[in-house]
């Protein structure tokens, strides 16, 4: 008969000191992640077609250039990392370019009226 181990698994440690870095206590940052780059870059676009309140919670001025820039450089980060992204970062990408690329076109022809 063995005897019952009573210390913890050290790769279920290392396990659990990697899952609690993962979580950040408030007022810390998160981790630098590619969902974190990834959102940024959406958020930046929504922002500049009017999407998202500026600090003072008013409105923000629309800038299509701007909103233009930062749909591109998505567009060029998904393009430079096919092949190497897991599927949920990559629907992630894809539903972010879906979604700024519609904003995009309904401002565009917003402005134009």
């Amino acid at each position: 008969m063995t005897e019952k181990n009573d210390k913890p698994d050290k790769d279920e440690d290392r396990g659990k000191e990697k899952e609690e870095e993962k979580q950040s206590s408030p007022g810390e940052l998160p981790p630098a992640e590619f969902p974190h780059i990834v959102h940024t870059l959406a958020m930046q676009a929504l922002f500049y077609l009017g999407g998202i309140p500026d600090v003072d919670g008013k409105r923000a001025e629309v800038d299509l250039e701007l909103a233009k820039f930062n749909i591109d450089l998505l567009e060029i980060l998904k393009e430079k990392t096919r092949g190497n992204l897991t599927p949920e970062e990559d629907k992630l990408i894809d539903e972010l370019l879906h979604v700024t690329r519609l904003g995009y076109i309904e401002v565009s022809k917003a402005t134009q009226k």
